[in-house]
């Protein structure tokens, strides 16, 4: 598959125009696909597949309509109204990928690359199931919820003062707000997560892309099931990661009667591999036996490649060991996918991680998380 760099419009008319015609209440109160129906169809067999929890862990068989979150893309708009408009633009990218990905699947078809009318709607689609999920919109959360909390933590130390003035009553010990929970408006969320999807499409498009077909229908999916390979460790840390307590806080002595002010470097990151501009590759599982990846930049590959039997062995158990890792509520397989129910589901972990000096607030994070799920529109928001 190729990409061009003549971007053809996921919608027929202008997107602003388009935006604007909505009927910001056609989906409210209904129930909206983080994992669109779409893409697990092709995981169904008459209509159900075999899913199992992350916590838990016991399989069972449902219809992939009782996937949905009702209200998970709602939002409030100024005035007070609501607005469901997002699930509806989210419904015309399901709907422009869904002829791209039969044809990718289709063995009668030729192996040929995609046009740049089929390749932009696959790339924009990738690029919004990597930010639009449950999963993703947690760790949003957690992070600014550390965020605004060591804000107003009493352990920020700062230049030595002879005032008598008291001390601000409104600041709190990391050991109180650790057992706090602030929760940002879904708002805040739902407007920036269009940005990040259009900056993954960004990365995605020029990349060359190739399906793997293996000879089993044993690829498995999950809710978070865009896969992020950086060759390594994702995570950059600076030097002052590695700082111990005691040794962060001489640091900051010396620098307060030096210069009478500090440096502090907080590093929060996801445990998820997400970041997608240093990334080796990137792949989806868009069939029981269709695996799509995205190579590294500038690079060239086969449009498809066929594997045997021994061949897929051990694509298939590596790609579904990632994707039990990185599920973030639950994974699904086809009904008749024999290994399933024995797959090793590991423990859920943390989702964000903090390098500030081991504070209370970090260590709350280093766990996973409780509530485990999002916040979700309110009206009273």
């Amino acid at each position: 598959m190729s990409s061009n760099s003549e971007r053809p419009r996921a919608f027929e008319s202008d997107p602003i125009e388009w935006a604007l015609s909505l009927d910001p209440s056609e989906r409210l109160g209904s129930k909206h696909h983080t994992v669109p129906i779409v893409y697990l169809r092709h995981f169904a067999q008459d209509g159900r597949v075999r899913i199992r929890r992350r916590e838990g862990g016991v399989a069972r068989t449902t219809n992939i309509r009782d996937f949905a979150i009702r209200d998970f893309y709602s939002m409030v708009r100024d005035d007070g109204t609501p607005d469901a408009g997002i699930e509806q633009i989210l419904g015309v990218v399901e709907g422009a990928v869904a002829p791209v990905l039969d044809r990718l699947m289709n063995p009668l078809l030729a192996r040929r690359p995609l046009e740049p009318a089929e390749f932009f709607p696959l790339v924009q689609f990738v690029g919004f199931q990597l930010v639009r999920g449950a999963g993703h919109r947690r760790e949003q959360e957690l992070m600014a919820d550390y965020l605004a909390k060591s804000s107003i933590s009493t352990k920020t130390p700062g230049p030595r003062t002879r005032s008598k003035a008291k001390r601000p009553t409104h600041r709190y010990s990391e050991e109180d707000l650790a057992q706090v929970r602030v929760v940002g408006h879904q708002n805040e969320y739902l407007r920036h997560f269009g940005e990040l999807a259009e900056k993954v499409t960004e990365q995605l498009f020029d990349r060359p892309a190739t399906v793997i077909e293996v000879a089993d229908p044993l690829f498995i999916t999950c809710d978070e099931p865009v896969l992020v390979n950086t060759d390594g460790d994702h995570v950059e840390h600076r030097p002052e990661c590695f700082e111990t307590p005691r040794e962060r806080r001489i640091r900051v002595k010396r620098e307060l009667r030096r210069t009478g002010s500090y440096s502090q470097v907080v590093h929060v990151y996801p445990t998820r591999r997400s970041g997608i501009s240093d990334a080796k590759e990137v792949g989806l599982t868009i069939s029981p036996r269709h695996f799509l990846v995205f190579g590294e930049k500038g690079t060239h590959a086969p449009p498809h490649k066929l594997l045997d039997t021994t061949q897929s062995a051990e694509p298939v158990s590596e790609v579904n060991s990632l994707i039990t890792t990185q599920a973030f509520d639950w994974i699904v397989a086809r009904p008749d996918n024999s290994a399933f129910d024995e797959l090793i589901v590991p423990p859920v972990g943390p989702l964000v991680r903090v390098c500030d000096g081991n504070s209370a607030l970090s260590r709350a994070l280093d766990a996973p998380p409780e509530p485990r799920r999002p916040g979700r529109f309110r009206k009273d928001w």
